[in-house]
């Protein structure tokens, strides 16, 4: 699933691009991508209070700049972001480019289209939480009783399927944490094509969307939201091809 892309990175329309980091990187790598950090990133990265979490905010961040300016064949350190109503980032003066990131325990999800919103989430399928509880809280009526109903053997992994396609979505429609998680349905079994299955807002805006799932490594689950459609979805791996590269 996870190939090195094309030493010259095209993104036509029509095509969406996966990109998996693992972020734990060498020293001399986390060196190179804080020099390519705007000052307000910086300073963003000094504030985490665990050195983990500022890591991989510097990898991620820095690691998402240098893929940008790869497609955009300009240097990472002159893109510019600005940011929506609800804080999602987006390239100053550029709406053909879309993006989103996510990342969870050492791993992070890019993703990029042309002229779509995008929304990318990737979740650590953590053993220990209630996932019942959660879910009372973040699911729709019509997906908690798919969860209680369902195989025992199989609710863990449809939580996890269902918390990822729901971040995902509210990622891509840019409307931040504030969006109620329980007024639209996602598929969530295990063996069910991915799918917004409808929105209490508007009966016809769930046909407008398009899910993905995104297999990471065993213990994770990925997803992909877009409002719209592309023929194909081409997967990478960065530190195959990539991180070593740079030197």
């Amino acid at each position: 699933m996870w190939s090195s892309p094309p030493s010259a990175l095209i993104l036509v329309q029509q095509e969406a691009h996966i990109w998996k980091v693992n972020l734990n990187v060498r020293p001399k790598h986390k060196i190179y991508f804080w020099g390519t950090l705007s000052l307000e990133e910086q300073n963003r990265a000094e504030r985490f209070r665990f050195e983990k979490d500022k890591e991989h905010f510097i990898i991620s961040r820095g690691v998402l700049r240098r893929l940008l300016g790869r497609y955009l064949q300009i240097d990472a350190r002159e893109i510019k972001f600005q940011y929506g109503t609800h804080g999602k980032p987006m390239i100053s003066k550029n709406h053909a480019l879309q993006f989103n990131i996510s990342h969870s325990e050492g791993f992070a999800l890019l993703g990029f289209v042309s002229h779509l919103s995008i929304g990318v989430d990737i979740q650590v399928m953590n053993p220990g939480i209630d996932i019942f509880q959660i879910a009372k809280r973040v699911f729709s009526p019509n997906e908690f009783k798919a969860l209680d109903t369902m195989h025992s053997s199989e609710q863990v992994l449809a939580f996890f399927n269902g918390w990822s396609r729901k971040e995902a979505f509210i990622k891509a429609k840019g409307e931040g944490l504030s969006f109620a998680l329980d007024t639209f349905d996602v598929s969530i079994k295990p063996n069910d094509p991915p799918k917004v299955l409808s929105t209490s807002w508007n009966i016809r805006e769930a046909s407008n969307w398009s899910l993905y799932k995104i297999d990471v490594n065993d213990g994770f689950v990925g997803a992909m939201a877009l409002e719209g459609h592309v023929d194909t979805v081409r997967y990478f791996d960065f530190l195959t091809c990539c991180m070593d590269n740079k030197g």
